[in-house]
């Protein structure tokens, strides 16, 4: 029976960011690493058990949702990229290192994901054209995104919450740990001793690849600064369109006021408790 780590980091920006961990774990140790980043993919493979019965550890990762859903291993038919598949958790010891971000964040990052970001050709039609259009604001994005509307991605920010929850009472406690993406870009290392700790016994080298891969971010600018209008954020930054959501805790703060974060929080409480 193998024990498999595998890293549940949803935001794409701290996903790449887990995929560089466990690559270079991968490589300093010979630690087999099955994502679908790699070149060429390999993460369904483990995913349809084609390594259950080999003893040992495997690194899976980064996986962008947290839901676990029914499969039998080797089956053909099941697409297990995105998440995890019942008899993974069951037949081998599994230790998932998960990560949340502030969900207002989230959705100012995604707001501008969905309106500029991604290509034309991932098909956000007519919601792209609104948001560059400025028809919706960041508060009514908002809005939509928690009631499922959005069509951004597999699911709403909300569900991946909720499938948070389930993950956590299908494993023990020992096999889970839940992350904070702000203490990774404010204090990384705290949080980076709270992998080593979590990890030191399967993966001793873990501590020392962390410490080599500790991020880059550029320093914030007018981080204090409100935008009523989104456009004139994206005016401002178009030279670096690319790299336009910002990594830093609190960006919401620049594009909701007070009276709509409150209300959002309510609504976030309520949905995620539902």
């Amino acid at each position: 029976m193998p024990t498999i780590i595998a890293f549940h980091f949803p935001h794409k920006a701290a996903s790449m960011f887990a995929y560089k961990i466990l690559h270079g774990v991968a490589l300093r140790t010979g630690l087999p690493h099955f994502s679908q980043n790699n070149r060429p993919p390999n993460h369904t493979a483990l995913a349809n058990g084609c390594t259950l019965n080999v003893d040992g550890i495997c690194l899976r990762g980064p996986v962008r949702n947290f839901s676990v859903i029914a499969g039998a291993s080797g089956d053909p038919d099941q697409d297990y990229r995105f998440a995890t598949p019942e008899f993974l958790i069951e037949d081998a010891s599994y230790l998932a290192v998960c990560q949340v971000r502030d969900t207002l964040d989230l959705v100012v990052s995604q707001y501008f994901s969905h309106g500029w970001i991604h290509l034309p050709a991932d098909g956000f039609g007519q919601m792209r054209k609104d948001l560059q259009a400025g028809r919706i604001s960041v508060y009514e994005y908002a809005l939509m995104e928690f009631e499922g509307r959005s069509d951004f991605g597999e699911e709403s920010i909300i569900e991946k919450l909720k499938k948070l929850r389930l993950m956590k009472e299908r494993l023990v406690p020992r096999n889970y740990v839940c992350l904070d993406y702000e203490e990774m870009v404010l204090d990384y290392d705290q949080w980076a001793r709270r992998i080593e700790a979590f990890l030191e016994p399967y993966v001793p080298s873990i501590g020392s690849v962390l410490a080599d891969l500790r991020p880059e971010y550029d320093a914030p600018s007018g981080s204090s600064e409100f935008f009523a209008n989104p456009l004139e954020y994206i005016k401002r930054n178009s030279h670096k369109l690319q790299h336009v959501r910002s990594p830093y805790p609190g960006d919401h703060r620049r594009f909701l006021t007070p009276s709509e974060i409150a209300d959002l929080r309510s609504r976030e409480e309520a949905l995620t408790s539902a």
